[in-house]
């Protein structure tokens, strides 16, 4: 069972490649509509992450502006995949060590079988906003430091302009 504040091992390893961000406590939320109180305080673009399975046992951790609706036909053809899914809850927790409504950039950090895929708009940022892997949290993230995060991802990882509907 997880407690409710952000791993150990996540804040070790983020404070070790000197990544500073602004870390924000508040009520869980699963959604990120349930989240609008966040916006109205917390500076920067929010995130949502999503976790994607395709029909070969691959996995996509797609990450956008939380005020997008991911088209899913734009994002099969741009990474050239068979139908997506969402993954299931076990193998969200076997891929990327965590748990529905907990969906973060983060997790790609234990991925083995996941490609990340970041929105432009994004990378673009002058400041970002993803959960540390709980969602009672959030961290506020300049871009300077976001790029030294994003430098040293392992997995296979692009980013590109993602065609998403407006919510």
């Amino acid at each position: 069972m997880r407690n409710n504040c952000m791993n150990l091992e996540l804040k070790t390893y983020l404070d070790s490649i000197g990544m500073k961000y602004v870390l924000h406590k508040h009520k869980a939320f699963f959604k990120y509509d349930d989240g609008k109180f966040l916006r109205e305080t917390i500076r920067g673009m929010h995130t949502k992450s999503l976790f994607l399975k395709d029909g070969k046992c691959h996995f996509y951790l797609i990450c956008i502006n939380g005020d997008k609706r991911l088209d899913m036909k734009t994002i099969t053809k741009l990474i050239n995949a068979g139908k997506l899914r969402f993954g299931s809850a076990e193998e969200l927790m076997q891929e990327l060590h965590t748990t529905p409504g907990s969906v973060s950039i983060f997790g790609v950090l234990h991925a083995k079988k996941t490609d990340l895929i970041l929105d432009k708009e994004i990378w673009d940022s002058e400041t970002v906003c993803f959960h540390p892997e709980i969602n009672t949290e959030t961290l506020e993230i300049m871009h300077d430091d976001f790029q030294k995060f994003y430098s040293l991802v392992a997995a296979k990882k692009e980013i590109a302009e993602l065609i998403a509907r407006r919510n």
